[in-house]
């Protein structure tokens, strides 16, 4: 570092390593793009990287609820949690627990909610809501409903994010 003459406190930086590629420019396209700023729906004029990173915080909408469960499964008797925002990982608890606690994240087709393949599932996800069903194979009914989590009467607990 350099002191700059005529300007107080103020230096020139030369680096010691002289590089010879030249890397990635820092301007506004690099640092914060205008899709970058659109997505985030900043406000600020001109928004910086803390801005977008400080808007971040919090984004994280957690949902939990309870539901009882009817008995039904299959095709037909699908489980069906709503949510009042778009989920994107779902952990459901049986008020019993004495097993694996699901838990189902965005894009998943197929779940096993048990310790044998008596307990596959398949998953279902729309905007707002989680479907999930016991697979057809299985013949017996009481392993079905409970395998996707609606035994009759049983209450079970979420929560989404």
């Amino acid at each position: 570092m350099t002191p700059v003459e005529g300007q107080e406190n103020t230096y020139d930086l030369v680096r010691a390593d002289e590089p010879i590629e030249v890397g990635t420019p820092l301007n506004k396209a690099s640092l914060l793009s205008d899709d970058t700023v659109a997505a985030l729906k900043l406000q600020q004029s001109n928004p910086t990287v803390n801005d977008a990173l400080l808007s971040l915080c919090g984004k994280a909408e957690i949902e939990h609820g309870s539901y009882i469960g009817t008995g039904t499964y299959g095709e037909n008797g699908k489980t069906e949690i709503n949510f009042s925002n778009q989920a994107n990982m779902v952990v459901i608890c049986p008020d019993y627990l004495h097993r694996e606690l699901p838990v189902v994240i965005k894009g998943q087709t197929e779940l096993w909610t048990g310790n044998s393949s008596d307990y596959a599932c398949s998953v279902e996800w729309g905007d707002t809501y989680l479907r999930i069903w016991s697979k057809d194979r299985y013949v017996e009914a009481n392993i079905r409903a409970t395998a996707q989590l609606n035994s009759n009467g049983q209450i079970y607990y979420y929560v989404a994010i």
